[in-house]
């Protein structure tokens, strides 16, 4: 059952990179249909980022603890590869840094797993280190993979929030004039 819920969410954000891809790759005056719809599903960018690295926690667990094989594997392999690019593109760093934590943490679960039963940790533990090292790239090279994959996929991802200090000079000025 936990499987199978955690599939179905994984199945949901697949939706959100696929529409994500469709909407960006796609949206220009030869398919002015798609240019007409929303550019995400979820919130921001921001929120999308970290929706996708929630759903690639979750396949990163079915994949080498669940043991599922077949169709399922290879899907939710192409949706580790289709949601890694698309955080990449976003360029959020703490979701990044969390994704190489937890592949870090997960992979050394493996080893220390299949060493105590005595199995090839190698052949379990592949998702985890594309993860890993997708991460360590993303987070190494800064703002210029980051800004290469935005521009390749026409992301913009911009947060723009208030400084305290701007807050607090504003609630000065108003309550001064009132």
């Amino acid at each position: 059952l936990v499987v199978k819920s955690m599939i179905a969410f994984i199945v949901a954000m697949g939706v959100c990179v696929l529409h994500t891809l469709i909407v960006t790759l796609m949206a220009s005056d030869a398919f002015p249909v798609i240019s007409g719809f929303p550019l995400y599903l979820v919130g921001s960018y921001y929120d999308l980022a970290i929706l996708l690295s929630t759903a690639v926690l979750f396949s990163l667990c079915v994949l080498n603890l669940a043991g599922v094989e077949g169709k399922i594997k290879h899907s939710l392999w192409a949706f580790n590869v289709l949601a890694m690019l698309i955080i990449g593109a976003i360029g959020f760093r703490a979701v990044e840094i969390v994704l190489g934590v937890f592949a870090l943490s997960l992979f050394v679960y493996l080893i220390s797993v299949s060493r105590h039963h005595g199995e090839s940790w190698l052949k379990k533990s592949y998702s985890t280190i594309f993860v890993l090292l997708v991460s360590l790239v993303l987070i190494i090279s800064g703002s210029s993979l980051s800004g290469f994959l935005a521009n390749m996929l026409k992301v913009n991802a911009l947060d723009v929030r208030p400084s305290m200090g701007t807050t607090l000079q504003i609630i000065k000025t108003q309550w001064s004039h009132n």
